[in-house]
């Protein structure tokens, strides 16, 4: 699944209201391997996120690439994980040209590779 969307946008809310449908309201591991990687991809006019990522646990690949290309996006979610696994942060806010400020992050358990190139291309970091 990917939202394509067009004008100045701002998303919010808790991220796992997407699986109420299937009864994951209270969802503290995501098992699911890319279960959300490329959700925002390239949305060019996402300005500003203040979604939650509930998760203490994130598989593979599951976050991977979700906000790259987001070229608006000037500050990032707040990643409240502890445990993350390969790939999880792959590229996930690759070249978001205008992020500020990095998103604070709490993992105590890491897999290798979880957090390459997440923030490649980020130039206005300070």
């Amino acid at each position: 699944m990917q939202f394509k969307v067009s004008g100045k946008v701002s998303t919010s809310g808790n991220i796992n209201s997407m699986y109420k449908a299937t009864g994951f309201n209270n969802i503290t591991s995501l098992d699911y391997k890319y279960c959300l990687n490329s959700l925002f991809l390239n949305c060019t006019q996402l300005v500003s996120t203040s979604i939650v990522l509930p998760a203490t646990k994130i598989a593979k690949d599951c976050y991977s690439h979700l906000f790259e290309g987001c070229s608006a996006l000037k500050i990032a979610p707040r990643l409240p994980a502890t445990n993350i696994s390969h790939g999880c942060y792959y590229f996930m806010f690759y070249q978001c040209t205008s992020l500020k400020l990095p998103p604070a992050m709490y993992f105590t358990k890491a897999a290798d590779f979880c957090c390459l190139r997440m923030f490649d291309g980020c130039t206005s970091l300070t």
